[in-house]
């Protein structure tokens, strides 16, 4: 005796279960062609934040590893330990800034980086740099 059983729902995925003769049960999954994503941005790995954090030199942040469906865009959101936002610098094509200038005011301060993953279809989520 085979039965099978097949449930899709808009989430990419096709689930299949069939019953031979009652004895084993096999699952498949399959991605089906042309379905959507619909989860949001999931961080695997933080942002890094690196450099020198003296006046006058250039900080940097990686974007960090994300899971997600497409090619997501990253908002940079920078700041310091007492909560000043010092960058959150948008772009005309709505990008923002991977690097900053430490300036006179950033004296002694440490800083960190707000990195926001977006894509068109399934929202943002964000992750925190380390402090530097």
């Amino acid at each position: 005796m085979n039965k099978s059983l097949s449930y899709q729902q808009n989430l990419g995925y096709l689930v299949a279960i069939t019953v031979l003769a009652a004895a084993f049960v096999l699952i498949g999954i399959t991605k089906t062609a042309g379905a959507s994503c619909m989860h949001t941005p999931v961080n695997e790995n933080a942002p890094v934040l690196s450099g020198d954090s003296s006046e006058g030199s250039t900080l940097t942040v990686t974007s960090g590893d994300w899971a997600t469906c497409g090619d997501p865009s990253f908002e940079y959101i920078w700041s310091r330990d007492d909560g000043t936002v010092v960058a959150d610098n948008f772009y005309a094509d709505g990008t923002s800034q991977d690097s900053y200038t430490v300036t006179g005011d950033d004296a002694g301060h440490s800083f960190t980086v707000d990195v926001v993953a977006s894509t068109d279809v399934a929202g943002s989520y964000d992750a925190l740099s380390n402090p530097l």
